[in-house]
């Protein structure tokens, strides 16, 4: 798992990243960002939205399969979720 911060567009880090930790660049209103122990993140609304906006992104390239996502080994529940968010109807 890693950890995602959000950082302005005028960010510069001048050390090498640590491991597990990705930096995104964006100018987000102060609703999206959250604090937390001295850093910038985003808030999980944001992250959810972004991490569903990259799964479409995803999925219309046909990189995750609806056949994929029935053998995932995920619980029922958030299996189902996922077919609702990308518009999978249960047949």
């Amino acid at each position: 798992m890693s950890l995602a911060l959000a950082s302005p567009t005028s960010f510069r880090r001048s050390g090498a990243t640590p491991e597990g930790l990705t930096f995104h660049y964006a100018e987000l209103p102060e609703s999206d960002i959250a604090v937390r122990n001295g850093y910038l993140l985003t808030t999980p609304l944001r992250t959810i939205l972004d991490m569903a906006k990259s799964l479409l992104w995803i999925v219309e390239r046909g990189l995750i399969t609806r056949r994929q996502a029935k053998g995932a080994s995920i619980p029922e529940a958030v299996r189902l979720q996922l077919e609702a968010l990308l518009g999978w109807k249960k047949r």
